[in-house]
Order: structure tokens, then sequence, then C-alpha cells
């Protein structure tokens, strides 16, 4: 091309730029070009919804317009108003244009500008629900499972969206019908819209669940009231629909026949003719809905008795049946009807008939038939003739023995009716003879016939030669008014000879008198009997009885009275123990017949018994000068001689004494000892005055004495306190270990004024319930569960005397010392330690000290360094240790020291383990040690800081002050100084504060510290911190700090005291631990917040007394002591001291004071009454009169006042019930009534009973034996000791023959060795009860009653029989008893469960808040057995592994159900388990297994969870990093957090940003206003988007606080933190892939997944966009898809480092991800400017453009003249579309859309203007820019 062309054009062009003026486009601005705004479907017309707002570069005035009719805008204004109503569900999204035109100058157009835009309409919720297709019928099965869906033809449609048409389903329980309709059916709504989540129309289908099995025959009809209620955000929107369903319930075949007028019943006489109706029987179908046919059959009637006849039934669905009798006519005496008293049962079966008559469901039941008695039978007898043998001793009225006769009548009630009369054949005058009892009778009747005339049986005086008696029994009827001989029965008696004549003594009484010397062996009397009976029954042996007959005795041959040979020691018989005797002599012959005689032995007095004192010692004690004794002393003794020898008359005399002559002197006859001059200690020489009293008897031939010692203590008056020996302190030592039970010290006391053995121990406090001690012997051992503490015990142990007028007491310390036994492992303080050092430490230098403790006593520690050691340098990288250790330890102390310098490069961290070993343990010594893990952090030290004086240092930069007294003003506290290491420890000038705590400190010009003002010792701020800092002169950047800390002392001016200089209370002596006494108070005017603690008190007891009580260290309540026991009787009051200290930790300023404290112990009614003797013993005989004085008994108790004073009863009188009456005041025990026949060889046993007034009260009991000596004949009567009155006894249904039953046992107040205590049984033969006595026998002798015939309780239940119990004595003596017999069941029968087997499980249902031991519900099991044999018990055998429930028995024998443990419904929602019942008297089974429905005593339960609110939300990604481009559009969505609530109905989740803070790594901070909204979160989805322009926040990082919550609840929440990263387009790379933008979106998530894993650094891909490659030109490349990204890490990865990263050739599994997901190449997201090289043409236009200046005035005509065609070429340029003739990148965006609900206030659209441009968009065509670019 030719160059002057090119010239002249450039030229021309030039020209007209610099002289034409142009019109540039107006443009909206941003946040007024309608970008993403919506409008309410409800807003009114008129309403202004948005402003237009735009702007004319020219500055001229610009005009709106809006496309369509459903908006305007004011031309000038840009206010946009709706004109038009809106509706969504018409119309959810409306295009306009909006365009903005300019005013062109003069001759020039106006230019406008348009964009297009939607605006969103929000729904409003304006539509109700709507049932579709309504009303809505349905018919189900009656047998329909339930939980199954049965209609879900229910439609609802809500036009709305979202919340709004989100629509719930309600059962109204009250217009819903029968009442509980809505909880037969359950509602189950599903959402069935087409695309949900979108902005159409939900829909609905609602569905009905079957909750409760239905019985068509209880209900056969429902109807159910529907509500359907959507959900809007604002809940007073709410709008409603309703509909009903009805519900027909069809009948299934489920029901078996019913009877309609059962139960059935009548009555007949025996023998009634064929074809009478009985009664009319009427059933039918239990089904109601298809009633089938009835038949109607008999079954059990085996006679044959009876037949149904068939009515017909005209149309009805009843059947009709009439019961009538056959040609087999009843018989009431058929066993089979007599058995079951008269009635005759059989059943009748209904049957339905269904198809093909075939028989369905049958029913039964019982016909029952009373057939009444015909009188057809005569009385007949079981016996012809009887022969019966009978002695010729037989008594009046014994029944004849052997005699089995029975008269029956078959018939029943009056026809079996009769007389019986008995009469003799031998002579009429023997009719009288025997009686017979009954006279009458009916059925069946036992006869009994008694002796009446007993002569007419004597054996030696016969009525006939054979020795026998006939008589006839006669059953008398009456028939038509006339009586008639019914039935005879003989009876043949023989007789038979008896011994008859008893044994006789010459006199029935004999009195001897002998002296108690004589000689064992002695005949007394020679007394006999004589028998007149021959043989055998005429030969007699004797034997002796009575009280005392040990000392006689008796030839068994010969008779008479003898003293026995084997006496005791003091002599066959002793006067002063016993005077008399009563004994009995019996005569019995061979036949058993006796007779006795008694015998009255009085016993003649000899004086054998020298008087006796009633003290062996008698003590007193005289204060100094005393003249008489106060009170009198009496010595008494007692000598039992009898009147004859003297009548216990004593003379008293003083044998010997150690007194001066004529000191003392005694009353011969009284016993009483006077003192007859003034008493003083030095008359003897220990100051005690030993005086011997002789007692003197009067008998004869010659007197007899003997002595008591009598001891006089002078000086000291009162009671004297025991002294320990060799105490009141004891030491002794015992093992930790020792064994329960073994004795640990032995302690005794001395009494100085009494007896040593009367003296009594006990432990008083401090043993903790340890220790035991003897009450009498005084040794102290271990408590049964050993010593529980291994600590020093300090026992205080009590001796008490016997002392009056009170007990002594006297106390001693016993200090046990518990020897440590090394049996337990050392451990250390802390498991783990670490520390921060600094590696300029000098080595030697102590850094840390571990430490652990040993709970032994003499343990020995040893501490030593584990190998290896682990070290890292200071990359992190672990490093092989060496045998050269950085640390060594001390053994002993635990110091751990540097060994060896550290260096920070090498060794950043050294971890390494400690091991300490007890090396004194003896027991488990492998196991006594311990290790823990010690770690260092060591820190890198810069040497060219300065350097302060010590203390400080590098590692530690404190000093720490600690002030006194001195705290004035202007107090230097510390002096200051620092050198400069650089310049060889220059010292360094420069010295300032930085800090200053309350201003305390001033620094001074010379760098001293002085107190800035005066510190009080109140001050409630004990500690003050400043900070000084060092510079090194001329380099302000080599510095050095140091913290001052400043700590206040406290000093201790102020001692506690006491608010009261003594303390009384009082408490009860039963008061135990831990009851408070009282509560002590002092104060410290020191302040008790200073850490020395100068002003806090502490307070402790001390003193005698103390250690029966406890203080609280802190509050001052004085309570009684763990294991301490107070008592009155012992010590009435304790006195002891509080003290108060303050200074806790103690220390030479501890100060202290003390307050008196004194404790009146009341008293307690703690002492029970207390015989003077532990037994006592009385004789009296039988015949004394009433009210006869028996013995006198006394008893003490030491309380004092009620408590003290003692009533006197019987606890137990034994066998003399009703003998004995006792004087409640002064014990005195006297005869209540007649003793006659209660005499007997052993003596009663009774309880006398000693009651205090207390209260409560307290008793003691001591035994009485009471000897009755027998002095009559048989005058005692049986007494029954069992049975008892009403008592029963049991016998099994399953017993055999010959089981024993019941023992009878009785008791006779006679000898027991004669024939009037010796005692047989027998059973009565009763008219009522006859046959019960028929099944038992008795043992005559032992009374032991067998069953002689099989039981049955379901035939007879219970037994009555009649026991008589008879004495050998004559006349004999008798008594009866009745005893009731209880057949007990047998468990014949298994527990199981009342259900079928394809039953389902029994459900429950429990909270998961429940806690342990609530209830769930029961399971009930039956038992056909009777009483504790139909008791059950339940287990659970399956399902319960974890133990989660349990099952107890209730009384009621049901099964309750519990909760053992919480449960969790998120991890477990149903429990199916499986419950055994088994007899409860049995094991539970410990099978585990299955559920097996075949076992009817197994059945299942399900446990279902109901959920709670439990489980805070949980974000299923927390703590995300995310990136976004700076060009990215305002509401660009960044991310989607998503938080989860495991319980199933938790509410909706909403989120919630808190807050934003924003941060530019290495940059200056920028200022953000809080105003300035960045984020927009949704609150509901969990959206996030942007809410700006992210380009002020280039290269910075956002970190936003976001909570998640579904509860007002703080713990319903959960928290997380995103951190947004804004990236420059320059900062990204980009993946381009080769295939298609589609498949790439959906292969991104699992490919972003993929390459994570492939990379080598933990890295998180975050992907920016993804769209089709444009090529150079403008092109779009619709295989290949390009996506623009980041990696981010702990912090964000450089281009250099990602493009590293993503070299797949040396990452094989990077290789594989990208061959699998066709990435082609990795690129930066926006291109790198390239240099481009300038053309011959560029060249010459620079080169013209040069020459302008010159040639411009010759080309400014020619410009001039082609300005105006060069103008409109320039406008039509600028309307051009096209820009594909500019060369670069251009990208297709594509951004991921949002439809908000509810858009938050703060939202602003926006479009990008100016510089804000991506560079992405430059050079792209207008169709492919995304929407919202102007254009």
């Amino acid at each position: 091309m030719h160059p002057l062309p090119v010239f002249l054009l450039v030229t021309a062009l030039a020209v007209s730029s610099a002289s034409g003026q142009q019109n540039k486009p107006p443009r909206f601005l941003p946040g007024g070009d309608m970008l993403r705004i919506s409008v309410p479907e409800d807003a009114t017309v008129g309403t202004s919804i948005y402003t237009l707002k735009g702007e004319d570069p020219d500055g001229g005035e610009v005009h709106y317009s809006i496309s369509g009719q459903t908006f305007e805008v004011n031309r000038n204004t840009g206010v946009v108003t709706l004109v038009r109503p809106l509706d969504r569900e018409k119309q959810d999204l409306i295009e306009v244009i909006i365009s903005i035109t300019d005013t062109a100058p003069r001759g020039n157009e106006p230019n406008t500008v348009s964009l297009r835009r939607e605006i969103t309409v929000i729904d409003r919720n304006d539509n109700a629900p709507q049932f579709e297709n309504k009303p809505y019928s349905l018919s189900i099965p009656e047998n329909t499972r339930t939980g199954n869906v049965v209609y879900e033809k229910i439609i609802i449609m809500d036009a709305d969206s979202g919340g709004n048409g989100e629509v719930t389903v309600t059962c109204d329980p009250i217009k819903s019908t029968p009442r509980g309709a809505c909880n037969t059916f359950g509602i189950k709504v599903v959402e069935t819209t087409r695309y949900p989540g979108t902005n159409q129309a939900r829909t609905y289908t609602c569905q009905l669940v079957l909750n409760e099995p239905l019985d068509f025959e209880r209900r056969s009809s429902y109807s159910l009231f529907l509500t359907a209620t959507d959900n809007p955000f604002d809940q007073r929107s709410k709008l409603r629909a309703t509909a009903t369903v009805t519900v027909q319930v069809e009948d299934v075949q489920d029901q078996p026949p019913v009877f309609l007028n059962a139960p059935y019943s009548s009555s007949i006489a025996e023998g009634t003719a064929q074809g009478v109706s009985i009664l009319q029987i009427r059933a039918k179908d239990g089904d109601a809905g298809h009633p089938r046919k009835i038949v109607l059959k008999i079954e059990g009637d085996y006679g044959n008795h009876f037949e149904l006849v068939t009515e017909e039934t005209h149309g009805g669905t009843d059947t009709v049946a009439t019961l009538v009798t056959t040609d087999s006519p009843l018989d009431r005496e058929n066993p089979a009807v007599l058995e079951n008293g008269g009635i005759y049962t059989f059943n009748v079966t209904a049957s339905e008939v269904g198809n093909f008559d075939l028989i369905g469901d049958s029913t039964s039941t019982q016909v029952m038939i009373v057939v009444t008695d015909v009188d057809d039978h005569l009385p007949k007898f079981n016996k012809d003739i009887s022969v019966i043998q009978v002695s010729e001793d037989i008594r009046k009225g014994s029944p004849l023995p052997g005699l089995n006769l029975v008269v029956s009548d078959d018939d029943f009630g009056d026809n079996a009716f009769y007389k019986i009369f008995i009469r003799s054949t031998t002579s009429s005058d023997l009719d009288n003879v025997l009686s017979l009892h009954p006279s009458s009778g009916a059925g069946r009747t036992p006869i009994n016939i008694r002796v009446e005339d007993p002569l007419a049986f004597d054996y030696d005086e016969p009525i006939n030669e054979d020795h026998t008696l006939e008589f006839e029994v006669l059953a008398i009827v009456t028939k038509d008014g006339q009586e008639m001989v019914a039935a005879k029965s003989q009876i043949k008696i023989e007789l038979f000879d008896a011994n008859d004549n008893a044994p006789a003594f010459y006199k029935p009484s004999y009195k001897l008198t002998i002296p108690e010397n004589l000689k064992p062996g002695f005949l007394l009397e020679d007394i006999k009997a004589t028998d007149p009976d021959s043989g055998d029954f005429g030969k007699i042996h004797y034997s002796l009885q009575g009280f005392g007959a040990d000392r006689f005795s008796t030839d068994f041959i010969k008779g008479g009275i003898y003293l026995a040979k084997n006496c005791p020691l003091n002599g066959c018989v002793d006067y002063e123990t016993q005077k008399s005797y009563s004994l009995t002599l019996t005569a019995k012959d061979g036949g058993g017949k006796f007779s006795t005689t008694s015998i009255q032995i009085e016993i003649e007095d000899i004086n054998d018994n020298a008087p006796k004192f009633q003290q062996s010692e008698y003590r007193r004690t005289f204060l100094e000068g005393e003249t008489r004794f106060n009170p009198q002393l009496f010595v008494r003794a007692v000598d039992i001689d009898g009147p004859s020898q003297g009548n216990g008359a004593v003379t008293y005399s003083i044998s010997a004494s150690n007194a001066p002559e004529g000191t003392f002197l005694v009353d011969p006859d009284t016993g009483e000892l006077k003192l007859l001059k003034p008493a003083a200690a030095g008359d003897t020489l220990f100051g005690q005055y030993e005086l011997k009293i002789k007692a003197s008897d009067h008998g004869q031939p010659e007197s007899l004495h003997s002595e008591a010692s009598v001891v006089i203590r002078v000086g000291v008056p009162g009671n004297q306190q025991p002294v320990f020996k060799g105490g009141p302190v004891f030491e002794t030592k015992v093992f930790e270990n020792i064994e329960p039970g073994k004795s640990v010290i032995n302690i005794s006391a001395h009494d100085p004024d009494g007896q040593d053995s009367e003296l009594t121990y006990k432990i008083v406090a401090g043993a903790r319930d340890n220790f035991l001690i003897d009450e009498f012997s005084g040794i102290i051992s271990v408590a049964p569960g050993g010593i529980a503490e291994r600590e020093d015990f300090k026992i205080l142990v009590a001796a008490i005397d016997d002392g009056k007028p009170y007990r002594a007491t006297a106390t001693a310390t016993i200090m046990v010392h518990v020897v440590d036994i090394n049996n337990e492992p050392p451990k250390f303080d802390e498991d783990y330690y670490e520390k921060h050092i600094s590696e300029r430490l000098d080595v030697g230098e102590k850094v840390l000290q571990v430490t652990a403790t040993d709970p032994d006593l003499d343990a020995k520690l040893n501490y030593s360094l584990l190998d290896p050691e682990f070290i890292k340098d200071k990359t992190g990288v672990e490093i092989q240790s060496n045998s050269n250790k950085f640390f060594k330890i001390n053994s002993t102390t635990g110091d751990i020291f540097l060994a060896r310098k550290l260096d920070h490069e090498i060794a950043a961290v050294v971890t390494f383990n400690v091991l300490v070993v007890d090396e004194n343990a003896e027991e488990n010594i492998e196991l006594q040690n311990a290790t823990c893990e010690v770690t260092f952090f060591v820190e890198a030290y810069n040497n060219k800081n300065p350097v302060f004086n010590e203390p400080w240092s590098p590692s530690n930069p404190v000093f720490k002050i600690k002030l006194g007294d001195q705290r004035s003003l202007g107090t230097q506290i510390l002096s200051l100084s620092a050198t400069d290491p650089l310049r060889g420890g220059f010292p360094i000038s420069k010295i300032q504060l930085l800090t200053n705590e309350d201003d305390i400190v001033s620094l001074t010009p010379d760098n001293r510290l002085l107190l800035n003002r005066d510190l009080p010792y109140d001050l409630n701020n004990k500690t003050f911190k400043a900070t000084v800092r060092s510079e090194a002169d001329g380099d302000s950047d080599r510095f050095s700090d140091a913290t001052v800390i400043i700590e206040l002392d406290d000093i201790n001016h102020y001692t506690p005291s006491f608010t009261q200089r003594t303390y009384k209370s009082r408490i009860a002596e039963n008061a135990k631990h831990p009851a408070s006494v009282l509560t002590v108070n002092a104060t410290d005017n020191d302040d008790p917040s200073s850490p020395s603690g100068h002003g806090q008190v502490r307070y402790s007891l001390t003193g005698s007394g103390s250690q029966l009580f406890t203080i609280d260290p802190i509050t001052g309540i004085v309570s009684i002591a763990k294991g301490a026991a107070l008592d009155r009787e012992t010590q009435p009051i304790l006195s002891f001291y509080a003290v108060a200290v303050d200074t806790p930790n103690g220390g030479p300023e501890q100060r202290k004071s003390t307050a008196h404290i004194e404790i009146e112990v009341l008293d307690v009614n703690d002492n029970p009454p207390k015989f003077e003797k532990s037994s006592y013993t009385a004789v009296i005989p039988e015949n004394v009169n009433i009210t006869w004085s028996v013995i006198k008994v006394h008893a003490r108790d030491a309380d004092e006042s009620l408590s003290g004073q003692v009533e006197y009863e019987f606890a137990d009188l034994g066998d003399a019930q009703g003998l004995l009456s006792i004087n409640t005041t002064t014990g005195e025990i006297r005869t209540k009534s007649l003793l006659t026949g209660k005499g007997r060889q052993d003596p009663y046993t009774i309880q006398v009973r000693a009651i205090d007034l207390g209260q409560p009260s307290l008793h003691g009991d001591a035994p009485l034996y009471l000897y009755i000596s027998d002095v009559g004949q048989n005058d005692g009567i049986p007494i029954f000791l069992r049975p008892m009155p009403n008592e029963t006894a049991f016998a099994a249904e399953n017993s055999t023959i010959g089981s024993p039953v019941f023992q009878v046992v009785a008791t006779d107040p006679d000898d027991p060795n004669t024939a009037n205590g010796m005692i047989s049984y027998k059973l009565l033969d009763n008219e009522k009860f006859s046959k019960d006595t028929l099944a038992f026998r008795i043992d005559r002798e032992t009374g032991l009653i067998t069953t002689r015939q099989p039981l049955d309780r379901e035939r007879q239940s219970e037994y009555t029989l009649i026991v008589e119990v008879q004495d050998d004595g004559s006349p004999p003596k008798k008594a009866s008893s009745i005893l009731r017999i209880e057949v007990t069941d047998v468990d014949d029968h298994k527990p199981v469960f009342q259900r079928s087997i394809d039953a389902d499980e029994i459900e429950f249902r429990i909270r998961e808040d429940a806690a342990p031991g609530v209830e769930i519900g029961t399971v009930a099991a039956v038992d056909n057995d009777l009483n504790e044999n139909a008791d059950i018990d339940y287990s659970i055998i399956f399902g319960n592994d974890e133990r989660i429930f349990n099952i107890t028995r209730t009384k009621d024998n049901k099964g309750l159900i519990t909760l053992n443990k919480r449960v969790d419904r998120e991890t477990k929602e149903d429990h199916l388990i499986t419950i055994k019942c088994f007899p409860a008297r049995t094991r539970p089974p410990a099978v585990r297994k299955e559920f097996n429905p075949q076992d009817m005593s197994e059945i299942q339960v399900k446990i279902s969870v109901e959920d709670v609110d439990d489980n805070v939300p949980v974000f299923k990604k927390a703590n995300l990093t995310v990136g976004v481009r700076i060009y990215v559009p305002v509401d660009t969505p960044l991310a989607t957090i998503e938080a989860t609530d495991d319980d199933a109905n938790a509410p909706e989740m909403h989120y919630k940003l808190l807050k934003a803070e924003f941060d530019r790594p290495g940059l200056a901070e920028m200022s953000v206003s809080e105003d300035t909204p960045i984020f927009r979160l949704n609150e509901r989805t969990g959206e996030l988007h942007t809410a700006t322009s992210m380009v002020p926040f280039a290269d910075g990082i956002f970190t936003l606080y976001i909570t998640a919550f579904n509860s007002e609840e703080k713990e319903g929440s959960a928290n997380t933190t995103i951190r947004v990263f804004v990236w420059r387009d320059t900062e990204l790379l980009k993946f381009v892939f080769a295939k298609p933008l589609a498949e790439v979106r959906r292969s991104l998530p699992q490919f972003a997944s993929d390459l994570e894993h492939s990379l080598p650094d933990a890295a998180k891909l975050n992907i920016y966009d993804t769209q089709y490659l444009i090529k150079k030109g403008g092109s779009i490349d619709f295989s290949t898809t390009t996506s623009c990204f980041q990696l981010l890490g702990e912090n964000s990865f450089n281009l250099t480092s990602m493009q590293k990263m993503l070299t797949f050739e040396s990452n094989p599994m990077l290789s594989k991800v990208f061959d699998r997901y066709g990435v082609q190449s990795v690129e930066r997201c926006s291109p790198v400017a390239q240099k481009v090289k300038a053309t011959t043409v560029q060249i010459w236009v620079l080169a013209i453009a040069a020459l302008v200046g010159f040639f411009g005035f010759v080309s400014m005509i020619f410009i001039c003249a082609s300005h105006s065609r060069y103008t409109r070429k320039i406008r039509s340029t600028l309307r051009r579309d096209d820009y594909s003739s500019n060369e670069g990148y251009a990208y297709v965006i594509s951004h991921a859309g949002s439809v908000l609900r509810n858009p938050a206030p703060s939202i602003i659209s926006q479009s990008f203007h100016g510089s804000e441009w991506p560079a992405e968009f430059i050079g792209t065509p207008a169709s492919l820019l995304p929407p919202g670019v102007v254009t």
C-alpha cells in the first residue's frame, strides 16, 4: 500500500477527533437497575415497589420507561408503581424491560439504554388447602391388621408454595364419631408434588392407617372429621379446610355362636316319663353382619336321658330347640348323680353351618338338671349280725368296742327318714342296759351304742353260763301313716374277765420326822400295800415320786421308805435348804392297776451352819476429824439354822483392828460399828483403818462363827475413782492388716473403795468402729470389719465402778499406732508434664520437678528416666535419639536437670517417660511402680536483646516483690539495671515504664521503682503488675521487657476473739453423730481474703472430754464425734475448751484464743432395770390358799426420775397361766387361784419382767423356777398344747396312706410317772363328722394323726376331727379339742399367657428421657392352681442383653416391667423383648433363646421409645473454607450450610450469621462499617450469598461465625465458622475438561473428592464457575469445559505451589484422576498479557502522528468540512453489538440461581460499573454475557 493515502486518512481522522463533540450514552446506577428484585403478591395497586436510578455522563437529564401492563414508572423520578393486582399462582415471574434515555445536544439524537429484568412475585398465604373429590367413604374388613394403610385416596392441594403450601392434617376427636375414632385410625400425610421445591402448587396424599383392631360386633362404622391446615411463616394467617371420611366395617366370620338365654338349669323328679319338655334353648351366630345357620347338639348325656327338638325359625336368625326327656329315665340314686349332690350335668353345643354344609365355629354351654328324690327305697343295715367282746370292767357311757353298725336309706330328704330302736332278745329286763344314739336318722347313719348299766356285765355273776348278751336293732319307717319294721340287725356280746381290783395301802397317808444328819440308806418306815387279785394281777411293784424324791428311795418288790444311797455332797436332807418333803408312794399290780399313799417327811434342825456376812468386806471413807459414821455403818450376818438352834440370832464382836484401842465399838446385837473418837489419818500407817468383825451364832451343842473385813479410809469423801494400773496413758502397735478379733492390749484398773471384779470397761471415743473392748476383762480387740483406716487411733476408755451414791468413772487413753505395711503402689501427681524452656539454659540447671506420692508411710521412692527420648526438630520431624540424653533426674527428689546444651534447631521438642519405684515394697513388689510423660518445648533464644539484672532471665522475665509493713508513698521497691550484650555488657541507660496497674509505682531517672501511693492493709487487691522495657541505645529494634509483680504480704495484727467466754448447752445422752450441740463463734479483724489467711478463723477442741465431740473448723458447729457414746450415769457434766486460731497454714504469726465449753448430759432411759439375782427359785405345796405369798423379787434402774422407777409384771407365765399375780410396785408374787392338781416334779418356768417408766420404757427379765409339790390324787385335768384354739392342720391331696398330718400334744398336771399323769389319745366318732373321722387314724400313745385313705381336694377340701385325751387315773379325767384339716393343693398346672399362637406382641411406649426405675407396663399370666401354687414370677429371656429393662413380680401376680438404664431413641427406637413366666417358688430360667410362639409361657413385648428433644444440631460439614472471586455479582451463592438434629420430630432448623471478621494478611487493616451488609445467610435453607461487591476486600479473608438452632434454649444450638478467601482472577487456575458442560457438572463433586485424596498435602478444592470454553475470536467450543478453581489449606496456596501440586507426571494417582475425568490441562484462569510487536503500518502511523502538528493548520479546513459526516458514522458504530474484532479470551459465566421467599432487607441489587467489570467480560459478545451485565 502506498504511504501517501494512509497519511492523508490518518491526518483527517485525527483532525476530526480533535474538533468533534460526542454524546455519551446514559447508564443505570448500581442499586437502581432493578436487578433481582421481588414483590409480594398481596401488594396493593398503586404501591411504589422500586426507584430506578441512572445518570448521563454528559450531565444531562435522563428519563425512564418500563415495559408491560403490570408496572408503570414516573418518567422523571424513576419511581416504579404497581398498576395491576398480582397473583403468584397465575404468574410467579414477570419480565420487563427498563430503559433510560438521555437528553441529546442540539443536532444529536438521544441515547437509550435498555435492560431486561425478571421480577419475582413472592408468595403469600392466600389459598386455603382444598380436599379433592370429597366426600370420602370406604369399607374395610374387621380383621384388617393394625398398622396397615386402609385408604389413600384423600388428595389435598394448596396452591401456595413453600411453608404456605405445607399442609398438616389432623383428626378432630370431638366431631369424629364414635368417641375414640381418632385413636382407631391414624393419619399419615405424604407429599406428592411433582416438582417439590419449585413454585408450583403443593399436593398431598392423606393416608388412613389402622391403629387399633376393629370389631364389627362392637362398632360397624366410623366418621372421621379431618382438618387440613397450612403452615405459613406468620402463624396467625393459617388457613384450613375440612372433610369427612366415612368408614364402614365389613363383618368377617370371626365370632363363634352365642347362647341367648344361658345358663340353663331345671329340676325334674327321678323316673320322669318320656316326652316331658324341660326347658328351651336359643342360640345364634355371633357374627351379626352375615349370620350363619346354627345346629344344636347334646354332648355328655351318657345315659341318653334327653333329646333336643328343634323348632322352625320363620325368617329369624335365632335357632330354638326344646329339651325333652327320653325313654331312659333318671335315677337320683345313680352313683353319678348321687356323688354330684343330685345334679346331672351335660353340654349343649351350638355349631355354625358354613358353605357346603361344613361345620364351622362352635360354642358349648352346660345344662344343669336337679334330680328330685322319690321314696322308692327302704332302710337297710350294713350287717345282719355283729359279735363283739366286752370286758367286764366297761364303764357307763362307754361305746361298745369294735361295733361298726350303719343303717342307710338311698332316698333323699324326708324320703330317707327312719327311726332306730334297740331291745334285748334275752330278757326284757335288759332293754335298758344299752342306749342307742341317734334314735332317728336319714340317709346313712352310723349307730353308736353305749353302756348304761355296767353291772349287767359282771363276769363273776353271769346272766347265763356262756357269759353272753344278745340284742337286736330295728329300723322303723312310716308307710301310709303306719309304722313298720323295715330292717333288723342282731348284736351278740361276749364277756371276758378283767383286773378290777387295785392294790390298797393300810393308811392313805403317813407323816415322818427325821433329823437332818441321818446316814444314806437309813430305813425311815416300812410301808406296804395288798392286792386281792391272783396271778400277775396280784403282784405289786413300788415306786416313789414327788419333789425331792431323788433324796429318798423304796424297794421295788418290798416297798418301804429309805434315805437314798447316792446323796449330794451336802447330805440327803438339809433343814436349811428344805424343811419338809411331800412324797407319793405308788403300788402297781401286774394288770396296771395302782394306788398311792402320801408321805409327809419333816426335817429336824441341827446346828451345822455358821453365820454368813452379807458382804465379805465393808468400805467407808472419813473426812479428817469426823466423829461418827454418816450414814450409820451396819455389818450384817445371817444364820440360817432354825428356831431350835438359836433361831438365827447372831452376836457381833471386833476380833482384830489396827486402830488405837478405844477407837471403834461394834454393837453385839445390831452389828452397828461406831466411832468413839475423831478419825485421824495418822492413826494408821497408810491412813486407813482395817478391822475384823466376828459374828457368832447361838446354836447347840457349840457356837459357830465367821469374820468380815471393814476398811475405813480417812481423808477423801465420796465414792473414789478407779485407778488404771500402769496408766492412764497406754501405747501399743498393730499392723494395718491385723485380722479381726485379734487382741490388741489388755488394760485393767483398781477400785480403791470397791472390788476390782465389779469394774466394767467401755470405749468412750476414738475407736471409730475399728476396735471393741470386753466389758469385764478390759481386753481391746480388732472389730469384725478389721481396721478400715490406716492412721493412729487415740481411744478413750472408761472404767466404771459399782459405787454409791453414784458410780465413779476413770478414763485412760490408749494410743494405738497402726504400723504401715508397704503394699500400695506410688502415683504421680500428674500423668503428663510439659514446660517451655529456653535453649540458653545452662547445663546442670533445674528445669522441672516431678513428684509422686505413696500411701505407704515407709515408702522409699526412686526416680529414673526411661529410654528412649523422643526428639523432634523445629520442623516437627522426629530424629533418632542417642544415648547422650539431654536431661537427667535426681533419683530421690524427682528434680530434672539439664544434662547437655540444648539447640532449638536440633531439638525443639523433647519427650521422655519417668519411672518411679518404691524400693521398700513388701507386697506386690512388681506392681509398685508408676510412670508419667514429660515434654519440654525448647524455645529459640535471641541473644541480641538487652539483659536485665537478676533474677530476670529470658526464660523467666519476671521480678517478684513482696511488701510487708513498708507500704507508704515513696518506698523504693526495686532498683533496675540492664546491659547490652552486643556492646560487651555495656550498661543501658534507657529504661521506661510501659504499663502501670492502678498507677501503683513510678520510675525515677536513675531507674528505681518507687511506690506511688500508700497501700493500706485492708486493700481487696493484694497483687499489682507493671511492665518495664530496656531499649538498646541507638537501636529501638532491640529491647527486652520485664514484668514486675508486687504482692502485699498480710500482717497478722489481731487475735481471734470469742463472742462468749463460756458456752453452755445440754444434750441427751443418747445423741449420736452427727447431732450438733452448740455453735461457737470467734472473729478476727484481719483481712480474711488475704493469701496468708490472717483473718480466717479455724476451730478445734481440746481438754478432757473433747474426744467425744468434733467441731467444724470453719463454722464452729460442735457436734458429737463419730463413734462417741455419751453416758450420763458415767459423766453427767462434760467440760472442755474450744480453740480459735487464725492463719490456717500456721507459722510464727499465728494467733489463738480459747473459750470454755460446758455440756450437761441429760438423762435418757438407756439403762434397763436389772434384777438383784439372775434367777429366783420358790417352792410351795399345791394345797396353799389363794393370795399365798410365793416370793418377792427386786430390780434396780440406774436412770433417774421416771426412767429409774420400776414396775413389775409377768413376761411369760408358761404353764402357770392364771395361777399367780404380782404386785406391780413391790414385786411380791402371790397365788391367784387354787393350785389343786398343779403339783408336779418339774418346776414351772416363769419369766418375771421389771419395766421402768421412761419413754420409751426399757425392761429386764429374770426367770422364776416355781416348784409346786403334788399332795393329792388325780385332781389334774389333761390340757391340750396342740391343737391350739382354731388351729388348722394341712395335708397334701396326693399324700399316700399313712402319711403324717398332725401331732397332737397334751399334758396332765399330775405326775407323768403315775397313772394320774399318763395320757392317751383317740378320735371321737361324732354324728356330724363321722365321715371325716374315717379318713384318719391317731396313735394312742404319741398322738400322731395319719391318713387312712387317699385325699382328694376336689372331692373334699376340709375335714373336722374331734380329738379326746384321757389320763389313766381313777376316775379318769378327759378333755377334747377340735382340729380342722385342710387338703392343700398340689402344683399340677404351669403358668401360661392367654394368647393365640399368631398373636401380635404387646406394645408399650416410653419417653427416651425417662429415668431408671420408671414403670413401663405389666404383663399377666394365669395358673389354674391355688394359693402359693398359683404364684407366678417372670423373667426376660431374650432381647435384653444390655439389661436396659427389668421385670419384677407384683402382689397381684403380674409382671411389672421397669426401666433399668436410660434409653436413647437415636440409638434404638424399638426394643423387642421376650418374657417367660414360671412358678414363683422355682428358680428363674437361665436359658437365653428367641421367642417361641408355640410356648405359651412366653410372650413378646415391644417397647417403643418416644423421642424427646435431647440432641443438639450437628453440622454435616463444620468449619468450611470457601473462596470467592472479587468480581462476582452481588447475591452470588457461596455455600450451603446444613445441620441436622437426630431427634425424630425435631423442629425446623434455622441459621443465623452471628458476626463476620475480616483480615488482610500482610496489608494495612481496612475498616468496614458494621452497617455494611457483606454476606447474607438464608435462615431456613442455610444458603450463604454475597450481599455486596467483593472488590474492596481483595486478597482478604473473612471468618464468619454461624449458629444453627431449632430451639430457643442455648443448649439446642451448634456453632461453626466459615473462612471465605477473596481472590483475584489472576490468583486462580482452571481445569480444561474434554467433556461437555452438563457431564462435567454432574461429576464435579466426586472429581473434587478424588482430587483432594490424591494430593500429597491436605488441601481443599474450591471450584468457582464451570462454563464452555470460548476460543479466541469469540467462538464457543461445546465439547470442552473449563472450571476456575483455587486450592486451600491451613492458608492459601499461591499459583506456583498449586501448579507444582497438580503436576501429575510425578503423581500417578493424580494422573489417574485426570484421565478418569478427562482433564486436558491446567491453565491460568486469567490470561497473561503478552508483548505485541509493532507492525510496519503502526510505525508509519506513529511517524505520521508526529507530523500532525505541522500539518494541523493545513488540514483544518478539510476536517471541518468532514465533521458532520464523521459524527453520523461514529454514532452508528456505537450501536453495533459485534465486538468480535477484538482478540483475547472470553468466557460464558454460569452462576447458580436462587429464589428467595423472604429476602432480607439488607439485600441490595447492583450491577458492575466502571472499573469493576470483570476482566473475563471484556471482549465477550453481548449475547453470551450473563443476565444483569449492562451492555
